[in-house]
């Protein structure tokens, strides 16, 4: 059953909501919990939402239904595709529906508001943040005409340097912080 679904941008005020979603977010991500119930935020978070949700350059936003009740969120942006494909897209990143709300027409309400958000800021393209083994995820956004832009993939340093072949290598960045010199095979 299809609801009518509206979207707003969250304030601090919604700290606790957005903190919930997060936690949805990242236990879909992980396929479990990161050392806490399932369901419930990280305390180290709740300055780092804070922060996000009084960023003037991200949106957070709450796709609720007609009675007020949230039913999801989502993080919009202005961004560039890439350092060599340098054209302006709206971001929508963090995407959670709660799992009993799920086609509905929450998830279509979020992606509409990044339509919307591209329109204002100029932007001929949104970009979503999928999360690769969310195969329910990559399928939704697939039907609506999303086609894979780029695979990020991430890994600890500590990992890396534990299977890398090469000695340490040292680049001055500026950032202060350099190893030992050595070069690359």
């Amino acid at each position: 059953m299809v609801h009518n679904f509206t979207v707003r941008r969250a304030g601090v005020a919604d700290l606790e909501l957005v903190l919930r979603f997060a936690a949805i977010a990242s236990d879909l991500a992980t396929r479990r919990p990161l050392g806490r119930p399932s369901g419930q935020p990280l305390p180290a978070h709740r300055s780092r939402y804070e922060a996000l949700l009084c960023d003037p350059r991200r949106h957070v936003v709450i796709v609720e239904d007609d009675h007020g009740d949230a039913a999801g969120m989502g993080v919009l942006a202005e961004v560039r595709t890439g350092p060599l494909m340098d054209l302006p897209a709206a971001r929508l990143s963090h995407v959670v529906v709660e799992r009993h709300r799920r086609g509905q027409g929450a998830g279509r309400s979020l992606i509409g508001a990044a339509a919307a958000f591209a329109e204002q800021i100029g932007a001929e393209h949104v970009v979503a943040g999928v999360v690769p083994a969310s195969r329910e995820g990559n399928k939704f956004f697939a039907r609506l005409g999303f086609v894979p832009l780029a695979v990020q993939r991430v890994a600890s340093v500590q990992l890396l340097r534990r299977n890398l072949a090469v000695p340490d290598i040292a680049i001055d960045f500026g950032h202060g912080h350099t190893e030992p010199s050595a070069g690359v095979a």
